[in-house]
């Protein structure tokens, strides 16, 4: 037994009350595992709650000292808890409480908690913590950080009870997510049984009207569901709601349905599709989507004046063409996503001031876009082109609908692209400017609903594409905090949800590129260290496992990482080996489909890393296609591209156009840290 009153006391700002009464309920709320109940350690016997918790509610404000209370409660409580912020910074209350705390020599039980602004100590507006913390010594406190970049909510709380019991963090988190993961398991199999029971109500009905309305009923329970599930349940439980809504959709007469009882049981197709993509099941999610688009289609067929419908109609090809875009299937994904222009536009002209309409052509624009930039077949001008109007075309529903949440994230996905192309055409200073944008847009959204995983993860792939031009731009501090917060999100969605494959994957993609970053900033041993990291989530023939499983250009990009740093350490046969193993997959790959700019680029910086790693261009041996010189699709080049077109020319004995590039480059603010050691290390600048 504690012999204090108070497990602990929370000292806050009352600009902080939200957060303050947040953390008062998770702590008092939460269960300690049973296994560790009663355990001893420095702090002393762990117990079953944490409660109570104390927290003054009283406005001090006019108060010349600390109430008489609020002294006692503190010499009554085991531990202090502070919520930093710079409200908490600027409160002389706060202080005032932990100073007295300290003054009952119990400085080594204050924990804090960061909110918002930047932990400093320096009195800056942006500083959280407060003074009187550097006055007892805790100049540089560790803080659990709620913000979503950070530790967010659910670490935070954790780290803070890991704390406070004097619990190893890693013990409370591998039991906690087990709970979870039970928690929502149950909930799944409680969602099957509701489902069940409606389904059998349902048929239980003799009349065909009633078993129509409970088929409705079941439809539209299936639909809400899942809406309401898909922020914060993981996949495997909405996989497990849709199998068992597929199971009893299938046994429907879809021609005997109403209208709304249709378009419900296709949204519910389409719900399956993406949860099986999430998944990478690309061949179940391609089925059920494909459904789904042939029943709206049939719906629309029968009711030719109904907008939705055509709406719904087109959105369903969007969705087919994005998994064919991310399977590499490109001319199925044009058509697809050709079909959707042409149904979004048949729209836009019915009602062209309709603000979802607008929003609909303006993404139809961005899809194209997105084709030839993911594809690798690059843009033209008039792609380019697109992309400005569909930023005009979203910044015009945005004065239509300013407080909407909605419209804003599509407004900087919309805005995401433009800098993607404007990045493709190599005008990089208006693609990061574009990019700011994208990330102060992603980064409010993500603030005003903390616990919505999928604005998380835009919040976190905003970040990453800030990176990235901040590279190419040579901005390389920037670069590698963009990246290491983005990375920090996408870690933890990857703990909170490990079925999903699609956050794995883009969490280590991530890590490689970090990687090759601090390589670049001549950080071999960091570099190493973080591909090392990766060994275990490959199998023995050396790739990922479908877990961890990257994309073809992934992977290749692992491996020519993976040589660099290998050169770098010494070790020429490991590099060389790496190399030739990618250069095996890039041909295995091109030799079926033609290649594209970004397998252009892969095989030129696989020949310079070979050349600048052997002293030599060892690829005369292989039998390199000839379309690989070839130009593809597409009349702009990216910097990227301009800069290994250099190399090559450097590696063909032509200095006098490598030196053209390489100025061009320069006059477009291309400052890479791997072109720049290229340029000096062979006199082509300064």
């Amino acid at each position: 037994m504690t012999p204090y009153r108070y497990r602990a006391y929370i000292s806050y700002s009352h600009k902080d009350e939200t957060w303050a009464s947040w953390l008062h309920r998770a702590l008092e709320a939460y269960r300690i595992p049973r296994n560790l109940v009663g355990s001893r350690n420095d702090v002393g016997s762990v117990p079953a709650r944490i409660r109570p918790v104390f927290r003054d509610r009283d406005d001090l404000s006019s108060v010349a000292d600390l109430a008489t209370t609020v002294k006692q409660a503190l010499a009554d409580s085991e531990n202090l808890i502070v919520i930093c912020s710079p409200a908490a910074a600027a409160s002389q209350w706060v202080n005032e409480e932990i100073r007295h705390f300290a003054g009952l020599g119990r400085a080594d039980r204050i924990f804090c908690i960061i909110v918002d602004g930047e932990p400093a100590d320096d009195g800056s507006v942006a500083a959280c913590f407060p003074v009187a913390l550097a006055e007892i010594g805790m100049r540089e406190p560790l803080a659990a950080d709620v913000r979503k970049w950070a530790d967010g909510r659910n670490i935070a709380r954790l780290k803070l009870i890991a704390g406070l019991l004097g619990i190893r963090l890693d013990e409370l988190r591998r039991r906690d997510l087990r709970r979870r993961r039970k928690r929502q398991l149950v909930a799944g199999f409680a969602v099957v049984m509701a489902v069940s029971l409606i389904t059998i109500t349902a048929i239980s009905q003799i009349s065909e009207q009633h078993e129509r309305e409970k088929a409705e009923q079941l439809a539209t329970f299936i639909v809400d569901l899942g809406e309401r599930l898909q922020s914060d349940a993981d996949l495997e439980t909405l996989a497990l709601i849709s199998t068992e809504a597929l199971r009893h959709l299938e046994g429907m007469d879809l021609d005997k349905l109403s209208l709304k009882t249709g378009k419900k049981v296709a949204l519910a197709l389409r719900q399956m599709g993406n949860v099986s993509k999430g998944q990478g099941r690309p061949t179940e999610a391609l089925d059920a989507l494909e459904r789904s688009r042939d029943l709206f289609l049939s719906l629309s067929k029968k009711h030719p004046q109904m907008q939705d419908l055509l709406f719904q109609l087109g959105n369903a090809e969007f969705y087919i063409g994005n998994l064919y875009l991310e399977q590499g299937r490109y001319e199925l994904a044009l058509q697809a996503l050709t079909n959707y222009q042409h149904l979004t536009r048949q729209l836009f002209e019915r009602d062209p001031e309709n603000p979802d309409w607008i929003m609909e052509l303006a993404y139809s624009y961005n899809n194209l876009a997105a084709l030839q930039l993911d594809s690798g077949l690059g843009i033209d001008e008039l792609t380019l082109q697109q992309t400005t109007d569909a930023v005009k075309l979203m910044e015009k529903v945005v004065r239509l609908r300013p407080q909407d949440k909605a419209v804003i994230d599509s407004y900087a996905t919309t805005l995401a692209w433009a800098a993607d192309a404007q990045a493709q055409a190599c005008k990089l200073e208006k693609a990061m400017a574009i990019r700011e944008k994208v990330k102060a847009l992603a980064e409010g959204s993500a603030r005003s609903d903390p616990g919505n995983n999928d604005l998380s993860r835009r919040y976190a792939y905003s970040l990453s594409g800030a990176s990235v031009l901040h590279t190419q731009l040579g901005h390389l501090d920037l670069a590698e905090q963009d990246l290491r917060e983005s990375l920090s999100i996408l870690q933890q969605l990857s703990a909170a949800d490990p079925s999903n494959v699609s956050i794995h994957r883009e969490t280590i993609y991530r890590k490689v590129i970090l990687a090759e970053l601090l390589l670049d900033r001549g950080q071999p041993e960091a570099a190493g260290a973080i591909m090392q990291e990766l060994l275990p989530q490959m199998d023995s023939t050396g790739i990922f496992t479908r877990q961890a499983s990257l994309s073809l250009n992934g992977f290749i990009d692992y491996l020519t990482v993976s040589a660099a740093v290998e050169f770098h350490s010494g070790s020429l046969a490991s590099a060389n080996s790496y190399l030739r193993k990618a250069l095996d997959l890039l041909l295995n790959k091109v030799a079926s489909q033609y290649p594209d700019r970004l397998d252009k680029v892969r095989l030129q910086k696989i020949r310079y890393q070979w050349w600048e790693g052997n002293g030599r261009d060892g690829l005369a041996a292989f039998d390199i296609p000839d379309r690989f010189g070839q130009n593809t699709s597409g009349g702009l080049q990216s910097c990227v591209e301009s800069d290994y077109e250099a190399r090559m020319y450097l590696l063909a004995d032509d200095r006098e156009a490598a030196s053209g590039l390489v100025e061009y480059l320069r006059n477009q603010a291309y400052a890479d840290p791997g072109f720049k050691l290229f340029c000096v290390k062979n006199k082509l600048c300064s």
